[in-house]
């Protein structure tokens, strides 16, 4: 499955320059260092920091790119339900979470 991610991301990133990736440190395991070699502009490793993840991808979205967030499942809702609801849910920038 990360594997196809990997590959879903680059895809979509050849069709729209808009489209950034985002990851928490995660880059090898959730396969998104694929993404950052072929658009290193367009790759942002914001460290083991989910709650920041997810405020860099909704600003990042509201600038007008497609911003997927890469990080485990099990961290972003706990760590990360306020800049959910604040930051993408309440204003809808149009942000995209990718979960592994």
């Amino acid at each position: 499955m990360r594997t196809e991610y990997s590959k879903a991301l680059v895809a979509v990133g050849e069709q729209d320059p808009n489209v950034v990736v985002l990851g928490a440190d995660t880059t090898d395991s959730l396969k998104t260092a694929n993404f950052g070699k072929k658009f290193p502009e367009r790759f942002f490793n914001v460290g083991i920091a989910e709650a920041n993840l997810v405020s860099v991808a909704a600003g990042l979205a509201y600038s007008g790119k497609t911003a997927f967030a890469s990080t485990y499942a099990i961290f972003l809702p706990g760590r990360c339900v306020d800049q959910i609801r604040n930051g993408i849910a309440y204003p809808s920038p149009g942000d995209k979470k990718g979960l592994n």
